[in-house]
């Protein structure tokens, strides 16, 4: 009897911890996007029929509740992303087309004001300029970095073009962009759940980045895949840096191609718990 009750006593204790450990992570969802305020043909984002979808599509997202919202803009622009977001809160959108299209203001701003959150993180990572003689790096390790770099490039210039274009990346590089080709053709919502479905999120990464090692050109497509890595892994240390032991939900606005990656790291940690977009976007 004393053994039966043991194991009940065991059961329940495990029970109970791993419904605290599920309770306890941090809810993650990730909406990969096309730039909207870049692509000429994305421009017509500030037409009223797309509009009209894009409040539905906040309106949608709203439902997850996220305490946090992270968008794809370097930390030095925070300060301009706080005022817009100020202002958008008495009713004045941005004057420049540029940032006005953008879907750090379209989908990140906007649900941000619903959701009355104080800001949108700019949690973006680009690597140094090396061609900037001016800019004084920040520690010996981006001093380093630069150097490597400079020494890649000088290396990856020598290489024909051709020669980066395996078979596979060409056809895979096709089935990307059609996509981007209809983005005027089909719904927006349509749009955004193709460019996150599984599928499409590894064909994006392929194209941009593993498939520098297909042929391999001078040697160096490990290291070209590896600056590419290198940023993913920036950008998700950007997140995680500004993650409060009270959050409980946040929310990734990002440029498609970084879905995958950031998918995988937030994945692999137990503190989170990734959520599928069409969860809520329908």
């Amino acid at each position: 009897m004393r053994h039966i009750l043991t194991s009940i006593f065991l059961l329940s204790t495990i029970q109970f911890l791993y419904g605290q450990t599920k309770s306890d992570k941090i809810q993650v969802l990730i909406l990969g996007s096309y730039h909207m305020g870049q692509y000429e043909n994305g421009r017509d984002i500030l037409n009223s029929k797309k509009q009209n979808e894009v409040s539905n599509i906040v309106n949608q997202l709203s439902l997850y509740q996220p305490d946090k919202i992270f968008v794809e803009s370097n930390p030095e622009n925070q300060a301009g992303w706080d005022i817009i977001l100020s202002n958008y809160k008495k009713g004045i959108s941005p004057k420049d087309t540029f940032s006005l299209a953008m879907e750090t203001f379209q989908l990140g701003v906007k649900l941000a004001e619903k959701l009355n959150l104080n800001r949108v993180h700019t949690v973006n990572y680009d690597w140094p300029n090396t061609q900037d003689t001016i800019y004084i790096p920040t520690s010996n390790i981006e001093s380093a970095y630069i150097k490597y770099l400079k020494e890649i490039y000088v290396v990856a210039k020598t290489v024909p073009d051709k020669d980066w274009y395996s078979e596979t990346l060409m056809k895979t590089d096709e089935e990307v962009n059609e996509v981007y080709r209809n983005i005027n053709k089909i719904p927006l919502t349509k749009t955004l759940l193709l460019m996150n479905t599984a599928d499409n999120r590894r064909k994006m990464t392929y194209v941009g980045a593993m498939a520098n090692m297909d042929n391999d050109p001078k040697g160096i497509g490990a290291e070209m895949t590896n600056i590419q890595v290198l940023r993913n892994l920036k950008i998700f240390q950007n997140i995680i840096n500004r993650v409060e032991k009270n959050t409980k939900r946040i929310l990734i606005i990002y440029g498609a191609a970084h879905n995958e990656p950031l998918r995988n790291l937030f994945e692999m940690n137990p503190r989170y718990e990734m959520i599928e977009l069409d969860k809520y976007l329908k």
